[in-house]
């Protein structure tokens, strides 16, 4: 039976129409890594835990049709989109947020699977990163980092722990060069920086 999914409306969510007409074209490829860009169709419609299925149930079919367990995965964070902001909606019809959390935790919890952050690019009114080049060059590290061990960033920060000592709360945080509270202002002295 073919499942139902909120968002059926679509043509490209019917029927595994998206896989059946182009992922299943490139298949029969072998390929050294998968870049996967996609995702903002189906906020909104109370799918994060769905999204979350599909998500894992695609990397283990892409990497059983390559015949390599270990493909490696580059998810990239999708903006904190907002409808009414953009002008799309009248009202909030749903979040983002489940699917932004869905490909973060893929990365925590899959091998090999990795989200690229593109923090620096990200605008609340554009679902899409104006500049492409930024979020392009953030790929191109987490290619470079992972599969040629280059020193290079791709993600943003990570936070790893807290503790608190009295009335100071110490953060700390991974993936973290540059982070600030404002353009110049660096964080070197309030945060213990990995």
């Amino acid at each position: 039976a073919t499942p139902y999914y909120a968002d059926q409306r679509y043509v490209f969510n019917r029927d595994h129409w998206l896989y059946f007409n182009k992922q299943r074209n490139v298949s029969r490829y072998r390929y050294t890594a998968v870049l996967w860009y996609q995702g903002e169709s189906n906020a909104g419609f109370g799918e994060g835990e769905n999204y979350r299925r599909l998500l894992r149930a695609m990397i283990a079919e892409r990497r059983a049709e390559n015949e390599n367990p270990r493909l490696p995965f580059y998810l990239v964070e999708l903006a904190p989109f907002d409808l009414v902001k953009a002008g799309w909606a009248p009202e909030p019809i749903g979040e983002i947020a489940p699917i932004r959390e869905a490909l973060v935790d893929a990365a925590k919890t899959e091998t090999d699977v990795y989200t690229v952050s593109r923090t620096p690019v990200l605008d609340v009114s554009e679902i899409h990163p104006v500049n492409k080049v930024l979020a392009a060059e953030k790929l191109a590290n987490a290619i470079l980092a992972t599969l040629f061990d280059q020193p290079l960033e791709y993600t943003g920060p990570t936070l790893c722990g807290a503790t608190r000592e009295g009335d100071t709360l110490t953060l700390s945080f991974a993936h973290a060069k540059g982070l600030c509270f404002s353009e110049g202002d660096t964080l070197a002295d309030a945060f213990f920086l990995t």
